[in-house]
């Protein structure tokens, strides 16, 4: 995401979805969503002993965030590195808005 007058908008309804397609990103040890809404996420967990957890969104670091995946095996994180295709760093993402405020 160049950010050279790139909107938000225009980036989730276009660039995102380029990134996307050409993605090589799979996490390490993927936890695949099977529901989620805007305060809960539940997921197949290898490492749980009963497969499945269930978590609020607040509950989830940065780690298993990047490891959550869709059925389709693509990230569900909004911002996407331009380069790699991995989820973009919350630290890069932050220096990102300071420089668009």
């Amino acid at each position: 995401m160049s950010g050279r007058g790139c909107r938000p908008r225009d980036y989730v309804d276009n660039a995102r979805a380029e990134i996307a397609e050409r993605t090589t990103y799979t996490p390490e040890r993927p936890l695949h969503i099977l529901e989620a809404d805007q305060k809960r996420v539940s997921y197949e967990d290898p490492d749980h002993p009963n497969g499945v957890r269930n978590r609020l969104w607040a509950d989830c670091d940065y780690k298993i965030r990047r490891r959550l995946v869709e059925s389709d095996g693509s990230s569900p994180i909004v911002f996407l590195n331009e380069f790699t295709s991995e989820p973009l760093a919350y630290r890069t993402l932050h220096g990102r808005c300071r420089q668009a405020r």
